[in-house]
């Protein structure tokens, strides 16, 4: 399905048309090209995935190459194109992968690849770890978002950065209210999602009307029984 996906995607939905004086046409392309383009984006990984349980190597690579055109920023897209040339036994273009994300994201955003990319780099390095074991998702209650996320990939690498460094035990996200801090805070979450095998929980604080029930808060989402420490 990915392959007919690939074949018939000619690129953002409508680019080049518009029409004068409608910016409410304009917003409305770019969230269905963006939602597109996501689709397509969260097909491909889901397809990588396969190709690597399938022992499909040299198909894996082909995908990877055409995420990384769809988005060069995508760390994630890297480093299974690392994994999957070092499993196809193509140890330098490995190398030469993670060399390419190290450039694009000093280039683009101004950091280092993440410490699970680093990781791989120095297992293909030594040659004597395992590469690959089937993932786990760690546990979670993060909301499937209703919207395509648009944007922010700068911010996404930083936070992403902060939450996996073990020095880093709060990170507090500040603005005006309304402009999209609790929807970048739950997209880095899902980012970061298996650096964090005891699980990430969304937990609102909204509704609250005193701080005394922020404990019962906290614990009804993580399913923790408060009752039985306070009997």
């Amino acid at each position: 399905q990915v392959e007919h996906a690939l074949e018939i995607y000619r690129g953002d939905f409508l680019a080049g048309f518009n029409l004068r004086d409608s910016l409410e046409f304009e917003d409305w392309r770019r969230l269905q090209a963006e939602h597109l383009r996501q689709l397509l984006i969260s097909g491909l990984h889901t397809a990588i995935n396969d190709t690597i349980e399938a022992e499909e190597y040299k198909k894996g690579l082909f995908l990877v190459q055409q995420l990384i055109e769809l988005d060069p920023l995508d760390e994630w897209a890297h480093r299974q194109g690392m994994l999957l040339y070092a499993l196809d036994g193509q140890r330098g273009l490995s190398l030469e992968q993670y060399a390419q994300c190290r450039a694009v994201l000093e280039a683009e955003l101004g950091v280092e690849p993440s410490p699970e990319t680093k990781q791989l780099y120095e297992k293909i390095i030594q040659g004597t770890q395992p590469l690959y074991s089937r993932a786990v998702i760690p546990p979670h209650n993060l909301p499937a978002p209703q919207t395509s996320f648009i944007g922010r990939q700068k911010e996404l690498v930083q936070i992403a950065s902060l939450l996996r460094d073990p020095a880093c035990r709060l990170l507090t996200l500040v603005g005006p209210g309304g402009i999209g801090k609790t929807r970048l805070a739950l997209q880095a979450a899902s980012k970061v999602l298996r650096s964090f095998p005891d699980g990430v929980y969304f937990i609102s604080l909204e509704a609250l009307s005193s701080a005394n029930y922020m404990v019962p808060a906290i614990a009804s989402a993580l399913e923790f029984n408060i009752d039985l420490f306070i009997n």
